[in-house]
């Protein structure tokens, strides 16, 4: 975490550099929300690297399909413990479109109500990555369709 907050110094450091000014929070405005909600995804993502490390052996499509969706789990779980908003239904179907996943509303739907029914109260992460794998397998979710997203980079 110290690495973190050095390297969001620096970057501060350089803006203000640029700007011949000190920036505040109150210069940033609602940026800074967006700010707090990157660190707290990415910061999710490594929770799902600690507690699902089998996943990295999947193949790239898979794995970050996977990867997205149990990061989002974590933060609709975290988000309101630091007092920030989590994203509405529409609003993460739009993000895992934008990753080039192709989820119907009914689809993600039905992936969230699996996880509050079956895996939120033990925070099991795993057994939610296996449920992803078994649609997966299924045929229920093809992401050979999905085109090239940043999301895969």
């Amino acid at each position: 975490m110290t690495e973190i907050k050095r390297e969001i110094d620096k970057i501060a450091r350089a803006v203000e550099q640029f700007a011949g000014a000190p920036i505040t929070e109150q210069d940033v405005g609602y940026g800074l929300d967006d700010i707090l909600h990157v660190v707290l995804h990415e910061y999710c993502h490594g929770v799902v690297a600690k507690k699902v490390p089998w996943i990295n052996n999947l193949e790239p499509r898979v794995h970050a399909f996977v990867d997205e969706i149990l990061a989002r789990f974590v933060e609709m779980e975290v988000a309101p413990k630091v007092s920030l908003a989590v994203s509405g239904y529409e609003s993460q179907l739009r993000e895992l479109m934008t990753c080039g996943f192709q989820v119907t509303l009914q689809g993600w739907t039905d992936i969230r109500r699996a996880w509050y029914s079956l895996y939120r109260e033990e925070n099991n992460l795993e057994g939610a990555a296996r449920y992803l794998m078994e649609l997966y397998h299924r045929g229920d979710i093809d992401l050979r369709r999905c085109p090239a997203a940043s999301c895969l980079a």
